[in-house]
């Protein structure tokens, strides 16, 4: 019953660690207004927290691609900086 309860609660963190990574994609994006971006330590928490889970490798994945990839999208916005 223990073990039931235990992969339950590692699924259902699993969940919310891909939805909010999602979430901050689409901040990346620009579809939702940027201050969704601070559901970034959830995610990553939540991913953290349930690691045999796929959904939670799959977000460590997708926030680990966060920072390239929002400096590929926005190049034009920030080559005059660098």
């Amino acid at each position: 019953m223990n073990e039931e309860k235990k992969n339950k609660k590692t699924e259902i963190l699993g969940v919310i660690a891909i939805t909010t990574a999602g979430l901050c994609w689409l901040c990346v994006f620009g579809a939702i207004p940027f201050e969704f971006i601070y559901l970034l330590p959830v995610s990553t928490i939540a991913a953290f927290c349930s690691l045999k889970n796929i959904l939670s490798k799959m977000a460590m994945a997708l926030l680990v691609l966060l920072a390239p990839g929002y400096i590929v999208i926005h190049y034009a916005s920030l080559a005059p900086a660098l």
